[in-house]
């Protein structure tokens, strides 16, 4: 079955795959090869760098350099050649190990060391190490610019729409290095909206909605901000109270959303869910 978004194990490499091509090099199988080859080199190079350990000495310029080169000119092909050894040797982080070997041979005074490649360390010390390091370029290579292109827009929506916002009901001002401060939000019915709202209209704004959708959508959603938690016990006369509020609604049956507010369960159900035979009516 040849690869396609219908045959994608999981959506990510699926329908999303556009969406995720910039994490594609960090979160592969290469990438995390990519990663723990860096891990080993570096701890070799801790090694080497340790007086504690005479064995093995302190490496030259030129065999620190050749260690960079393995880590920042490696490639998918220099992938396959690892994954060649782990045909071998059945194991991801053995066939690592394998495959610097083999480099560390184009050198001389490395492949003098290689035997102190991967040593007094786990394969998990590897995995862990080489994890944390796909975080951290994620964070910085994708993640975080990501972060400030959606600030750069939102805060381009409140500059060209302040007026708009104002009529709505948002305070809203700059607060430097692209922040907003939010020093008033709309409060129909005496009920401040959350301050997730502003994000919410901006968002709503750039989709072309016009000012009365949004005024519309923020009744609703105050609407349906809960007045009740879960667990909550009511009084008697709150109860009867609040029924009455709620009979009182031109459609009471449903939230502005459309999710239902009121559950109808006939007394023969109710019966049979406390295991009784039979009901008053039957």
């Amino acid at each position: 079955m040849e690869p396609s978004a219908l045959t994608a194990i999981a959506p990510v490499d699926g329908r999303y795959a556009d969406k995720v091509s910039e994490l594609r090099p960090i979160f592969s199988e290469y990438g995390l090869i990519r990663f723990r080859v860096e891990v080993e080199v570096r701890w070799f190079e801790a090694l080497a760098a340790d007086p504690a350990l005479p064995e093995l000495p302190a490496l030259s310029d030129d065999a620190r350099g050749f260690l960079d080169g393995l880590v920042r000119e490696f490639d998918p092909a220099a992938a396959e050649r690892v994954k060649a050894f782990e045909a071998t040797t059945n194991h991801d982080v053995k066939a690592v190990e394998y495959y610097l070997r083999e480099r560390f041979a184009e050198h001389a005074e490395l492949g003098r060391l290689r035997e102190f490649l991967h040593f007094a360390c786990t394969s998990e010390d590897i995995n862990n190490l080489a994890w944390g390091l796909a975080l951290v370029h994620a964070r910085a290579s994708v993640v975080l610019p990501w972060c400030d292109r959606i600030i750069d827009v939102l805060s381009g929506l409140a500059e060209a729409h302040a007026d708009l916002l104002a009529d709505l009901g948002f305070g809203i001002e700059p607060f430097g290095g692209g922040t907003l401060r939010v020093s008033t939000v709309p409060a129909p019915l005496g009920r401040a909206a959350d301050a997730d709202a502003v994000r919410a209209t901006l968002d709503a704004i750039a989709a072309g909605e016009r000012p009365d959708d949004r005024r519309d959508a923020l009744l609703a959603e105050l609407a349906c901000q809960p007045s009740l938690k879960a667990g909550a016990q009511l009084s008697t006369d709150d109860a009867e109270q609040l029924l009455t509020r709620l009979g009182e609604c031109e459609q009471p049956f449903a939230c502005p959303h459309g999710r239902p507010t009121v559950c109808r369960i006939d007394e023969a159900t109710l019966a049979a869910g406390f295991d009784r035979d039979s009901t008053r009516f039957g």
